[in-house]
């Protein structure tokens, strides 16, 4: 139907620009038009959607984290991934294929994976399957929903983020707020704001093979995860909203 009413209509996007505008009907693009203003997460997404739709005023506006008084010893062996179990964005199984090149060199080291999950969910119980397939099922954990998620966070020493699509990552937002190094994709749409590869992570090429080189550069240097963790936690100081 089309946009009429009095009040000034504002649109939040909760997406990246790129996967909504991708969908967007001339209905949708009219409403964006006629919008009083357009709010996205992060910045690229204002040039994005300048270029592609006639806005009267797009702003950015990041979601917020609050300050969770933890930070992160990093010499627990102990690397975390916190996300919905989700194939087509999320990808736990990419941590779970790399961490398997890894596990003979670093038998020390374990993941955790933390967040909704369900056994009725198909890739699940596909990446339990990988899990059993390596032997790995004393070192790789799938732990549930947990209300204290800053506290597992600075529980552990890396923060694996293999997300093929963000709208931002309040979860890698987290993790880095408690002094969590981090590795992500530079493909990754917000990841590759948020993370400055070498500075307060490592980002690098999509795939099992890059992600697992990145972790082993932050498994065998604490000195590099600690360099990189003081950095992470200074970083998203403006992405912090208070106690």
């Amino acid at each position: 139907h089309t946009l009429s009413v009095e009040c000034p209509v504002i649109i939040m996007f909760h997406q990246s620009a790129r996967s909504i505008l991708n969908c967007l009907t001339l209905e949708d693009r009219e409403i964006l038009e006629k919008a009083a203003s357009v709010q996205v997460l992060m910045p690229s997404d204002v040039s994005f959607v300048e270029k592609r739709v006639r806005c009267r005023n797009i702003i950015c506006i990041p979601n917020t984290v609050k300050i969770s008084g933890y930070t992160s010893a990093l010499s627990n062996h102990k690397i975390i991934h916190v996300g919905r179990v989700s194939e087509s964005d999320k990808r736990q199984h990419i941590l779970i294929e790399a961490f398997h090149l890894l596990q003979d060199d670093f038998p020390d080291w374990k993941v955790e994976f933390w967040g909704e999950i369900s056994e009725q969910n198909p890739y699940a119980r596909e990446c339990y399957e990988l899990v059993k397939r390596y032997r790995l099922e004393s070192r790789v954990q799938f732990k549930g929903i947990t209300h204290h998620v800053s506290e597992k966070l600075a529980q552990g020493s890396i923060f694996a983020f293999p997300s093929k699509e963000e709208g931002m990552g309040i979860a890698l937002v987290e993790a880095m707020e408690v002094g969590l190094p981090a590795v992500g994709f530079q493909s990754c749409h917000a990841v590759n704001e948020i993370i400055q590869d070498g500075v307060n992570g490592i980002l690098c090429e999509d795939g099992v093979v890059p992600f697992s080189e990145a972790l082993k550069k932050l498994m065998e240097s604490e000195v590099l995860r600690k360099e990189l963790g003081a950095h992470a936690k200074v970083s998203v100081d403006k992405y912090t909203s208070g106690k």
